[in-house]
């Protein structure tokens, strides 16, 4: 199951959730807007469970459903290794071995066990982090080359000077503490 978000759209569906300025709702469909964003549900319950599905009763038995259980127990720690694998891969290798590609690549996180509110939590983390919505603001009208170029400018000068500032405001924290 995925969530699709899109800015300031109307509910259409079964099921929707207002947050903010997002209306996030139940979707099969990908999003065509280039600024949606994307939750992934993804539960830790295995998806094929074959002691679910074991037709052999218990009666004399045991040494199969044993076997049966030491498997799932075995493949429980492959998965985990697997897990712990993944976490230590390079950012470029992790995005080569992504199958998701376009614009949702980078506005998607994984919901374990059912917790949305957690994922969305981190989805507008994310969000914000990449800084999408000032991306948004700042493409939907067309500005002058000039005026690019002014503004990059400003960006950069203002930049610098934070830094300075922040800088000097630590000397003078350093020299207060010292007794100055």
């Amino acid at each position: 199951m995925q969530f699709n978000c899109w800015y300031d759209r109307p509910f259409q569906g079964p099921v929707a959730l207002q947050i903010g300025m997002f209306v996030v709702r139940a979707n099969w469909m990908l999003s065509k807007r280039a600024f949606s964003r994307t939750v992934k549900v993804a539960s830790s319950q295995p998806i094929f469970d074959p002691l679910q599905l074991n037709p052999i009763r218990s009666g004399g038995t045991s040494n199969i459903n044993s076997s049966l259980k030491d498997l799932n127990d075995a493949n429980k720690k492959r998965k985990q290794e697997l897990l712990k694998s993944s976490f230590q891969l390079q950012p470029k290798d992790d995005a080569l071995s992504a199958r998701m590609v376009g614009v949702q690549a980078g506005r998607t996180v994984d919901i374990f066990n059912g917790n949305t509110q957690n994922g969305l939590r981190q989805l507008s983390s994310l969000v914000y982090t990449n800084n999408i919505p000032q991306d948004r603001k700042d493409q939907m009208f067309y500005k002058k080359p000039g005026k690019v170029a002014e503004r990059k400018r400003s960006l950069r000068h203002r930049k610098e000077f934070k830094k300075g500032f922040q800088r000097l405001i630590e000397i003078v924290k350093d020299a207060k503490r010292k007794g100055y």
